[in-house]
């Protein structure tokens, strides 16, 4: 049974998770946040994930994918505009002329600039201002988070340090 415009990207029909101009009143602006358990975050760390909005939907739809690397914080901030631990924006979705996909579209995001392991938690923010005018609806499905595999991370520290190196014998000259 269908209960959203679309079918899942994935999986039973109604499997997906949504939000829509409904969650602020007429004129209002939406800040509904989805926000993943608190895990270790780490550098080449991806998260997957498919969106769409529906056909000829409104303008206005935006996602922002959030990162904070303050533990088990769910800290949003206090207003439709504030974003609490949740200040590295990682990518945004419906920001560009082409406005908000109305087809299942995926989307990868790599997590890079953390100095080391940190325990923290990735927010997926849906803002709309001014619903009078704006927003309308949109989907998230097939939501992955995966770690680097070991031989990956040798790979890349065996680089590093080899760039290290290099730069080591270059001083030494």
């Amino acid at each position: 049974m269908r209960t959203g415009p679309a079918n899942a990207q994935s999986g039973a029909a109604d499997s997906y998770i949504a939000a829509n101009f409904n969650a602020a009143g007429f004129g209002g602006n939406i800040s509904d946040w989805l926000i993943t358990p608190e895990i270790t975050l780490s550098n080449g760390m991806t998260l997957t994930f498919f969106t769409r909005t529906e056909p000829f939907a409104f303008p206005g739809d935006t996602l922002e994918v959030r990162l904070s690397t303050n533990g088990a914080s769910a800290d949003v901030g206090a207003t439709d505009s504030s974003v609490g631990d949740f200040s590295t924006l990682l990518l945004a979705v419906g920001t560009t002329i082409d406005g908000y996909p109305s087809d299942w579209t995926g989307y990868t995001v790599t997590i890079n600039g953390l100095g080391s392991s940190a325990d923290g938690r990735i927010g997926f923010r849906y803002s709309v201002t001014d619903t009078s005018a704006n927003g309308d609806y949109i989907g998230i499905d097939s939501v992955n988070v995966k770690t680097p595999e070991p031989a990956t991370l040798a790979l890349l520290m065996f680089g590093l340090a080899a760039i290290g190196v290099r730069k080591l014998r270059h001083r030494v000259v």
